[in-house]
């Protein structure tokens, strides 16, 4: 294993890390009656967003095992689904946060969260693609 390839997983375990810690900064801005809306009204988006996640992951490892396909484009075919995955999820999360007039200031704490969780991912994809590119 390269260190290039350590790296990425550091700096994608940090990332998530980092937004855990944005995301429970945003929670103390709520009062008891928004967590529990924020609870309950995105709990169906959060059980399809998991179900999505696993059935791209299982496509891409099907994917992986029976295809002959370039590793390089496999990830990048993966990273563009995962991202188009997470966009529209993304945008549908700040909809219903404005809808359900929660302060902007925990709309934008969302939006910095998710924005490092982004770009830990990115960068561990790139490190993947890194290491794909020296083995290969």
């Amino acid at each position: 294993m390269s260190y290039l390839f350590l790296t990425g997983i550091a700096f994608y375990i940090a990332g998530i890390f980092i937004e855990r810690r944005i995301d429970a900064k945003g929670v103390t801005m709520l009062s008891a009656e928004q967590i529990e809306l924020l609870q309950t009204h995105f709990q169906k988006l959060r059980k399809r967003n998991s179900t999505a996640n696993l059935i791209l992951a299982l496509a891409y490892l099907a994917t992986l095992f029976t295809l002959d396909v370039d590793a390089v484009i496999l990830i990048s075919g993966y990273v563009v689904i995962y991202l188009f995955i997470f966009m529209i999820v993304a945008s549908v999360y700040i909809k219903g946060l404005k809808q359900l007039n929660f302060p902007s200031a925990f709309i934008k704490n969302f939006i910095s969260a998710k924005f490092i969780r982004v770009l830990a991912f990115g960068t561990f994809i790139a490190t993947i693609v890194g290491a794909v590119k020296n083995v290969g």
